[in-house]
């Protein structure tokens, strides 16, 4: 386009994936414009400053670090991971020591959490959220479920909050019996066991991922490999590769 540039060249221009880009205008970092048909579009000012966000994030900051390093505001109350969790926690009217005793995980890192001090794992994560009778992707942010059947390769939803080495993005934002995720696993990342009702279908569409289930199987995937399996079943991941794995997660119920 002649007045700037779509997310995925811009991503190319800046150096990032496009998730990356999309998850800082989430965080509200980065504000590109947009075509009348909802298109994200980047000129040189926007590019300026998504390689500075770029470069802050290098440096070793954190989120709250390059909102400051920018002179930005900070983000409401509710707009971060922790904050999320605590709200959906008091509103239930559950103490810490309480949220403790049902997830298994102490009280400390809980509170740590909703510090945001600490980032959680894709596991703890959804302890709490199954413990709060909430969802994953409700603490991480997700939208909710509009009347839009088609989700545009430049218009996915990323779901704010970080994990350990996983970043998340929505595939659909319609009420549905699935519940379809892109997840992001970057190399050492990934989660302890955890488990939950429903099933599980998984796509690997770049690198590797092994996935153990009851601590008794294990497979390796790589690209074009699928994986179904009970959520029942006890199941951890990780990425033993040195690149990022890519894999379409799809879970039913939406639980996750």
């Amino acid at each position: 386009m002649s007045d700037g540039l779509l997310v995925a060249q811009a991503a190319a221009a800046v150096g990032v994936p496009a998730g990356r880009l999309r998850q800082w205008e989430a965080s509200g970092l980065v504000a590109p414009a947009r075509t009348p048909s909802g298109y994200r579009v980047y000129g040189p000012g926007d590019l300026e400053r998504a390689r500075r966000v770029r470069d802050l994030y290098a440096s070793g900051l954190n989120t709250a670090g390059v909102r400051r390093a920018l002179g930005e505001p900070a983000p409401p109350a509710t707009a971060t991971l922790g904050a999320r969790l605590k709200a959906r926690r008091t509103s239930e009217g559950v103490s810490l020591r309480e949220l403790a005793a049902r997830t298994g995980v102490s009280a400390s890192h809980l509170s740590a959490i909703e510090r945001d001090a600490t980032h959680p794992s894709v596991a703890v994560l959804q302890k709490a959220a199954a413990a709060l009778d909430t969802s994953v992707v409700g603490l991480l942010g997700g939208p909710p479920a509009g009347g839009r059947a088609v989700v545009r390769a430049d218009e996915r939803p990323a779901l704010e909050g970080r994990l350990q080495g996983v970043r998340i993005e929505q595939l659909a934002v319609v009420e549905s019996v699935l519940e379809s995720l892109l997840f992001h696993v970057e190399p050492g990342g990934g989660s302890e066991s955890y488990s939950h009702p429903g099933e599980e279908f998984l796509f690997l569409l770049a690198g590797t991922l092994e996935v153990v289930l009851d601590e008794a199987e294990t497979h390796l995937l790589g690209p074009g490999d699928a994986m179904t399996f009970a959520s029942h079943r006890r199941h951890r991941f990780r990425n033993p590769g040195d690149e990022t794995a890519q894999v379409v997660w799809v879970n039913t119920p939406p639980t996750f």
